[in-house]
């Protein structure tokens, strides 16, 4: 048998408004900041969001990446850093949103006979391609999780 007292709903009630009535951007800075580095972290060591390795390169885009002196083995989403260095947060007070910026890589990467042009395609376009074969952008169950532990330490604050 469980039992439920009013003192007990009365807590829930309290915590629930707390809740409703919570701001502080700097909190949200926080979450967003977060959320930025486990999506970093992840894609760096080449994983998505669920944690499974990315698909491999193409046959062509690996002889690209070997033209140039880059490793080809492990998807990291990482050639040039525009796309990654894009990436950003806008913290408000009731809220954050991730996003990329609309950066374009350089035009070229490499020198001499190993120079190459790129796609001049946006960091926000390239980010969105990438997620549809490789999902990055994401933030997974543990993610949300801790989140969740950030909002409920930031509330005992103010017990």
């Amino acid at each position: 048998m469980v039992e439920v007292n009013k003192a007990q709903l009365h807590g829930v009630q309290d915590r629930l408004s707390r809740l409703v009535n919570f701001r502080s951007k700097e909190f949200f800075s926080r979450v967003g900041m977060f959320a930025m580095t486990r999506i970093k972290q992840r894609t760096e060591k080449g994983q998505s969001y669920e944690g499974t390795p990315f698909k491999p390169y193409s046959e062509g885009y690996k002889l690209f990446r070997q033209e140039l002196g880059f490793q080809t083995n492990a998807p990291d989403l990482f050639l040039t850093g525009t796309m990654m260095g894009a990436m950003t947060y806008d913290a408000k007070p009731t809220s954050v949103k991730l996003f990329f910026r609309n950066n374009t890589n350089p035009p070229t990467i490499g020198s001499g006979k190993k120079q190459r042009k790129l796609s001049q395609v946006s960091s926000s376009a390239k980010a969105y391609y990438n997620h549809q074969t490789r999902p990055f952008f994401k933030l997974n169950e543990e993610d949300i999780k801790k989140i969740v532990q950030m909002l409920s330490r930031e509330l005992d604050k103010n017990d």
